[in-house]
């Protein structure tokens, strides 16, 4: 099962409760972040705002994927 966009949610700490009563991922983007070490330090603006952001974007699809796939599959490197 793949990660599709629609069945995202982007935001703050708030989106927190959202997210899990509606078992979709969260990217938390904006402020407050209170729940993630550093987080708050990541620039969102900017080039190395797109950067960071893609990023966490990137990394959240990997995560799934490892999490719903076989296990000849589940590979170290990508």
């Amino acid at each position: 099962m793949l990660l599709s966009l629609h069945r995202c949610l982007q935001g703050d700490i708030h989106g927190k409760f959202i997210a899990r009563d509606a078992k979709i991922p969260l990217f938390r983007f904006g402020f407050p972040i209170f729940d993630r070490v550093n987080l708050h330090r990541y620039p969102i603006i900017g080039y190395q705002g797109v950067i960071n952001m893609v990023t966490t974007i990137c990394s959240k699809f990997i995560e799934k994927v490892d999490e719903n796939c076989e296990g000849r599959f589940f590979e170290m490197m990508r």
